[in-house]
C-alpha cells in the first residue's frame, strides 16, 4: 500500500522530528529549496512506514475501512481510526520514530563513507 501524500511541512507535527534528524545527521547546510523537498520526502517515507506498522496492528475487522480511507487519501480519518482501534498506537508511533531515526542516520553515515572512499 503506497500512500500518496501531499504535505505542508510548515503545518506538520512531524516538522520538529524531521528537522532534528537533519541536525543529527549534520545536513543543515543544504540549500533551502533542496532541504524543503528533502524534508517533504522524509516526511512521506515516515508516514508510509507508520501506516504499514499501524495496519499490521489494526484489528482485522477495521482493515477494510482503513484501506478505503488510505485509498481515498483521507489521512486525518485514517489517523483517527488508528487512534481509536489500536490501544497502543502511541507506542507504535514512538517505535516507528525510533526505527526511522536509526535507519536514516545509518544510511547517511553509509553515504558519507562511500563518498569519502
Amino acid at each position: 500500500m503506497a500512500l500518496a501524500i501531499e504535505s505542508n511541512l510548515s503545518k506538520s507535527p512531524l516538522t520538529p522530528f524531521i528537522e532534528a534528524l537533519l541536525i543529527e545527521a549534520k545536513l543543515t547546510a543544504l540549500p533551502a529549496e533542496y532541504k524543503e523537498n528533502y524534508q517533504r520526502r522524509l516526511e512521506g517515507q515516515f508516514i508510509e512506514r507508520l501506516g504499514f506498522a499501524a495496519m499490521r496492528a489494526l484489528p482485522e475487522g477495521d482493515v477494510p475501512r482503513a484501506t478505503e480511507l488510505a485509498e481515498k487519501e483521507k489521512f486525518e480519518d485514517l489517523t483517527t481510526l488508528f487512534q481509536k482501534s489500536i490501544p497502543d498506537f502511541p507506542k507504535i508511533v514512538e517505535e516507528t520514530m525510533r526505527s526511522f531515526r536509526e535507519d536514516f542516520l545509518a544510511s547517511t553515515k553509509e553515504s558519507r563513507a562511500s563518498v569519502a572512499a
